[in-house]
């Protein structure tokens, strides 16, 4: 067991980057009829709450009789962690008092779980991380109301979120006028974007043009990392990790290296396809005859190539396929009814009648399943769409967003909306004559922390190069709002991250 942060009071979590989720403004308060103030039951009451759970009509009791008390009134209850669910332990059981003891799962990452809690009568308020197998495993799972997502937070995942604020930052990835790159946070605010005066990485030895960066989790500790692939010359791709602290990134440390793919012949896509908590490389190379997808599985401390591609497409063209990670095929398993939260392959391809096309190759955490056609985008071009993935209606599924050059000129921002088994027809969210699509990096993310993806964009101004963004109401986007002004930063050298 690794514990977090704790403190009496609330803030010294809060200060170290660890939510209360807003409890610490309501402790006075009673929910579901637990006593108020500093109290387990309380908390996780109080959580379940703000997560939408609906009020028991039937009392939990002690934490020690929660799980049976759930169960006999339809709760499921298990064995199984998922994010959102109520940790709880029987009495006297994993450090527990007579009276039980429950917490609310933040995170589940591979063999470990991270839980948020509160302790009666005066705390500490802590977060901890807890493997399987440790005596202070808890005793049961209480699915009172599961979020989607695998990281803290509700609604869409805030795979970027730096902060631990439950909405996702962005990272600019910079091309230093001194030489080599750098990487400059911008924290969402939910209202805006506050960029961090210091930059949380610089490197004057890494050259900007060869490398592509991303910014994910990779080794289960709740916290976003930033990556990046390296063009190695001849000797092909080298795999850069650096991990986050909380206050910045650490000198990054190689997590892979080979000469099997050529940098320049070889396009990247990120996300956690095999479920175990840390975000996985996916490669998309040509092999003859069509394209092959290899992975480099993250083990926590470095990435595993598979032996063998885990799709092959005959016929396909390479230059006519951009590869995305997105969870856009959520599977139940028959055993305990809940999702299936790993990343799957979205291809957008351009058809043999020019236009484009959506498919999915669901994961099976070892191999990529198809893929199957999710659309058919007769009237739409190839050349004319940048696409980017993200759960805009909040149902827990990550949605296709095509940012288009429109005809009569400007840009405008085509929903496919996920069924979980398919992408409904376009429907355009936002559009914009004034608005160059040369001159845009479209992306999708969650940066106002309601549960819902919202359209970014970093735009070319010349001697700036200002983030818009238009908010997801989950039927649209809202018009764009300037979110930074960007001045002084040159839009030709800055490659942005944000998921």
């Amino acid at each position: 067991m690794t514990v977090l942060c704790a403190g009496n009071s609330y803030a010294t979590c809060i200060n170290a980057g660890y939510t209360a989720h807003g409890f610490e403004q309501h402790v006075q308060s009673s929910y579901w009829g637990a006593y108020a103030g500093h109290n387990c039951t309380n908390y996780a009451a109080y959580v379940m709450t703000i997560n939408g759970a609906a009020t028991p009509n039937y009392q939990l009791g002690n934490a020690s009789h929660w799980a049976s008390n759930a169960s006999q009134h339809g709760v499921l209850v298990n064995q199984t962690p998922t994010v959102g669910a109520i940790a709880q332990w029987n009495s006297n059981a994993g450090g527990a008092s007579p009276d039980g003891h429950v917490a609310y799962v933040e995170a589940v990452n591979g063999n470990s779980i991270t839980v948020s809690e509160d302790v009666y009568s005066a705390g500490p308020f802590r977060w901890r991380t807890i493997t399987t197998g440790d005596a202070k495993w808890p005793s049961n799972f209480i699915h009172f109301k599961d979020q989607p997502n695998s990281n803290p937070g509700s609604g869409a995942r805030h795979l970027s979120d730096v902060d631990r604020n439950g909405a996702s930052d962005l990272v600019l990835v910079t091309n230093e006028p001194t030489g080599g790159s750098g990487a400059t946070m911008l924290v969402s605010t939910w209202q805006g974007f506050w960029q961090l005066p210091a930059q949380w990485w610089r490197d004057a030895t890494v050259g900007w043009a060869g490398i592509t960066p991303f910014v994910g989790d990779v080794n289960g500790d709740g916290k976003a990392d930033y990556v990046f692939a390296a063009n190695a010359g001849s000797g092909g791709i080298a795999v850069y990790v650096a991990l986050s602290n909380g206050n910045g990134f650490g000198i990054p440390q190689l997590w892979w290296s080979g000469n099997q793919f050529d940098y320049n012949a070889t396009r990247f896509s990120f996300g956690d396809v095999d479920g175990n908590g840390g975000d996985d490389l996916i490669l998309s190379v040509p092999q003859p005859g069509g394209v092959a997808i290899y992975t480099m599985l993250s083990t926590y401390q470095g990435y595993w190539l598979q032996n063998q591609p885990w799709l092959t497409l005959p016929g396909w063209s390479w230059q006519h396929t951009t590869p995305l990670v997105a969870e856009t095929y959520i599977t139940v398993s028959p055993l305990d009814h809940l999702p299936d939260r790993t990343a799957d392959l979205v291809l957008l391809t351009n058809s043999a009648n020019g236009n484009a096309q959506a498919w999915v190759g669901a994961s099976s955490q070892h191999s990529f399943v198809g893929p199957s056609l999710w659309w058919d985008g007769i009237g739409y071009g190839y050349t004319g769409i940048k696409p980017a993935t993200g759960d805009v209606d909040g149902n827990g599924a990550s949605d296709l967003v095509l940012v288009t050059d429109e005809p009569a000129g400007g840009s405008g921002a085509s929903v496919l909306l996920s069924t979980w088994h398919g992408f409904l027809s376009p429907q355009q969210w936002w559009r914009d004559t004034g608005t160059g699509w040369m001159g845009i990096t479209p992306m999708v993310a969650d940066v106002t922390a309601d549960g819902k993806a919202d359209f970014t964009f970093l735009a070319n101004g010349g001697t700036a190069s200002p983030v818009y963004v238009g908010s997801s109401t989950g039927a649209s986007f809202g018009n764009p709002q300037m979110w930074w002004s960007g001045n002084g930063y040159g839009y030709n050298g800055i490659k942005p991250v944000l998921r």
